[in-house]
């Protein structure tokens, strides 16, 4: 489509001009800027609005001093006094209406002829812009097939897009109706298609700007139909065909551990914080939590930092939670191993801190029991 979109490009700005190659080339409908004045025009009306301006204001200053005198004038039998001021108080509202109207731009004679010619080019320009356009809708239609024409039909907007005549709307269209046919090609068949054309992409003879955004739009496109390097399409497509679940709904038993300096709350809290932020950011929202009465005070605290957050779930009092301690029992034994492994005999804190991070990051490259019987809780999160 790109090919092609850029073969029209060419086309229309050797035949029909720069505008229409312009707008095809920006993807954007272009507004024609309305002729203007020249600046040499312009400061001649500012200083001749000053003093026009400065003149309606001395000739309302001197009408209403008028005002008084005739007003006493009425007061003492003048019979055309009325008359005479009913005068003056029309001549000041108009006065008034005449300082809120903007005052005309007087132009000579070879201004007028070259204002006149720049409104004639103006308008000539839209009008060849507006043809143009048609044209370039029908080409663009014209080189649909008519499984894509029919497709486009069945859109909501194609009655707005076939009146408009205008081709970034078709384009829209078209780039639409395409992104929705790959919702119904097999699943593997959309990542192969999406994956060659990322990976065989070159810069070759291209310039950087044009290269970074043909780049950036085959990472769009991916992105736009669920092709990313997780591959999410395909794990929705696994989890619905082995599981009949949707992946997010699988059990991840994914295994993660924190160090705590010491064991006061707000130190036992910011580890949390840290282990639901990582959940989070791998789209699996931590809605319950199991532990003992040691982390009472984390419920309170989760509740008051976390609205709408995770629930937590306290063990009876004296008990702990069975799936935790089978888990630690795990993990001490791995670190058991490991600490055997090495050529030490003594091992230092920051080591030993280290080895369980390892021993619970290695957990995680293994399926588990509970969990899908196709990935291991690492594929799962980090794809």
């Amino acid at each position: 489509m790109r090919t092609s979109w850029e073969k029209l490009i060419q086309y229309f700005g050797t035949s029909y001009g720069q505008d229409i190659s312009n707008e095809l080339t920006n993807k954007q409908e272009l507004i024609l800027p309305k002729p203007d004045h020249s600046d040499d025009v312009k400061a001649h009306h500012s200083t001749r609005e000053a003093m026009v301006r400065t003149g309606q204001r001395i000739l309302q200053i001197a009408r209403r001093v008028q005002i008084a005198p005739l007003t006493a004038a009425v007061d003492a039998g003048d019979a055309k006094a009325p008359m005479k001021l009913a005068i003056l108080q029309n001549e000041i509202e108009q006065g008034v209406f005449e300082l809120s109207q903007e005052i005309p731009i007087i132009l000579s004679d070879s201004e007028k002829t070259q204002n006149s010619s720049n409104w004639r080019a103006y308008r000539e320009r839209l009008t060849s812009l507006v043809k143009y356009r048609g044209q370039a809708f029908v080409l663009i239609q014209g080189q649909c097939t008519q499984m894509l024409q029919d497709q486009m039909k069945q859109d909501s907007s194609w009655s707005t897009v076939s009146i408009s005549y205008k081709p970034i709307q078709l384009y829209r269209l078209i780039k639409k109706t395409i992104l929705s046919q790959t919702e119904d090609q097999y699943p593997f068949t959309t990542v192969y298609d999406q994956e060659y054309r990322f990976y065989s992409f070159r810069q070759e003879t291209l310039p950087n700007p044009q290269w970074y955004e043909r780049f950036n739009t085959n990472i769009d496109v991916g992105a736009a139909i669920g092709v990313t390097r997780k591959h999410k399409v395909l794990l929705e497509y696994v989890a619905k065909k082995i599981h009949n679940m949707e992946f997010n709904s699988l059990g991840v038993d994914n295994k993660k551990t924190n160090h705590l300096a010491n064991r006061k709350i707000k130190q036992i809290f910011k580890a949390f914080l840290e282990i639901y932020q990582y959940y989070l950011h791998c789209r699996f929202p931590i809605d319950t939590i199991h532990a003992d009465n040691e982390f009472g005070p984390l419920k309170q605290k989760i509740g008051q930092t976390i609205p709408g957050g995770p629930r937590v779930n306290l063990a009876s009092a004296n008990e702990h939670v069975p799936a935790i301690d089978r888990r630690i029992r795990v993990v001490k034994e791995r670190v058991w191993v490991l600490c055997h492994s090495v050529p030490f005999t003594r091992i230092p804190k920051i080591l030993t801190i280290h080895i369980v991070f390892v021993a619970v990051k290695i957990l995680n490259f293994f399926k588990s029991r509970g969990g899908s019987s196709i990935f291991s809780p690492w594929s799962i999160m980090l794809g």
